[in-house]
């Protein structure tokens, strides 16, 4: 049977984070720590060594403040936590733990360092929690697990902002802009409806990305910088998972249809007569829904290489709701009349009834990821994206606008 199948097939997109030389493309992928050192007296420190450790994958940064007791590191994995060490030949030194930084921002470390001969009372602790207000909002991965989604879809996330509305149809509005508007990628790698063939604002139906596969979601829906372009509503940017020292894993399964939906009274029968009042209302409800997916991250070389693998298959039966014969609601469409729309496709525009298609979808994502270590100022990922949608409900809907 022929199927409309729409294919996004994303290789070899290779991000280097080179230091404070970092291109545009890693700010989409990474996040930054910069800070100043001082003092209890107000005086510059100049001679600190900062050393940022990102705890998981043992990725480590080494860099030394300025003059003026400034620092900054660019290229940074998003989410945490990290160890913040400040190392000091004069004064006390300093650690800081369970550090975690947000996707496209910059976390500001402001220390104050005492003479070693001062005695310290040290206070610690640690906040949890994500910014979803205001014009900008950012999710991590425990954020994005706790939240609500009955699509598996990115907008079910980006909802939360106050400024983003997902209407019945899946469009993202922000702040009023029209859907088609907006500018959605993962890893730095466009995911938009640069056809305008579908509703969603995605290349495909569903969601380009599995939410298992997401580290950090965030939306910009003011972002006046060069940095960016390209679209005039927001711009939602998402970065995947990558593995850690650690083998990690997860794996999940959903399953919907009739029988889960409850028994509605067929109340529609007087507001249309084309519905058959003695049609068995169960033949109308949601159909049959089925999700499972996995994703595993682990070391190949400890501290150095590390790989994430992700996996998710879709598919849904939809009921058809018009018909003719028995167990569906009766038409006023003969079955003479589709023995005729068939065979003008057959005979004018050489074309098979198959292209009606039946009430099914399938979706299947594959997202592999290596990230490299090379040393303490350089950094690779690279990302292989893949889906295949397949929507043969969209063809069947087309195939009865050209019968009538």
């Amino acid at each position: 049977m022929m199927k409309n199948h729409r294919l996004s097939n994303i290789a070899g997109a290779v991000v280097i984070a080179l230091g404070l030389s970092t291109s545009a493309m890693a700010d989409s992928t990474s996040s930054s720590i910069r800070g100043n050192i001082l003092t209890s007296s107000g005086n510059v420190v100049s001679d600190a060594t900062i050393t940022i450790v990102h705890e998981p994958s043992g990725t480590r940064k080494t860099l030394s403040v300025n003059e003026s007791g400034s620092f900054i590191a660019k290229g940074l994995r998003v989410g945490g936590p990290y160890t913040v060490t400040i190392d000091s030949d004069i004064y006390s030194d300093k650690k800081l733990e369970n550090i975690y930084i947000t996707l496209g921002d910059v976390l500001r470390i402001n220390e104050v360092l005492e003479d070693e001969n001062v005695e310290r009372i040290t206070v610690t602790g640690s906040a949890i929690g994500y910014d979803a207000t205001g014009s900008r909002s950012s999710w991590g991965d425990e954020d994005i697990s706790r939240a609500p989604s009955f699509n598996r879809d990115l907008k079910d996330i980006v909802r939360n902002n106050p400024l983003a509305v997902v209407d019945s149809s899946g469009n993202l509005s922000v702040g009023g802009s029209n859907p088609k508007f907006n500018s959605i990628t993962v890893d730095g790698i466009g995911q938009n409806d640069d056809f305008g063939l579908n509703s969603g604002g995605y290349a495909t139906q569903r969601s380009p990305i599995s939410l298992d596969a997401i580290e950090q979601i965030s939306i910009d829906t003011t972002p006046f910088t060069a940095k960016v372009g390209g679209f005039s509503g927001g711009v939602v940017n998402a970065v995947t998972k990558s593995g850690t020292n650690e083998v990690h894993g997860s794996f999940f399964y959903e399953f919907k249809n009739d029988d889960l939906s409850g028994t509605p009274e067929n109340k529609r029968a007087d507001e249309d007569p084309r519905f058959n009042p003695d049609a068995a209302v169960e033949n109308f409800a949601t159909g049959k829904e089925r999700t499972f997916g996995f994703n595993v991250g682990g070391p190949i070389l400890e501290d150095k290489l590390f790989y994430f693998v992700s996996y998710e298959d879709f598919k849904k039966e939809t009921p058809v709701l018009y018909g003719i014969g028995s167990g569906a609601n009766q038409s006023d469409i003969t079955q003479g009349e589709i023995d005729e729309f068939f065979s003008i496709l057959n005979n004018t525009y050489n074309l098979t009834d198959s292209i009606a298609g039946d009430p099914e979808e399938t979706d299947e994502k594959i997202l592999v990821k290596l990230d490299w270590n090379i040393n303490e100022y350089h950094r690779a990922d690279f990302t292989y994206q893949y889906q295949d949608n397949a929507d043969a409900l969209k063809t069947a809907h087309r195939a009865e606008i050209l019968r009538r």
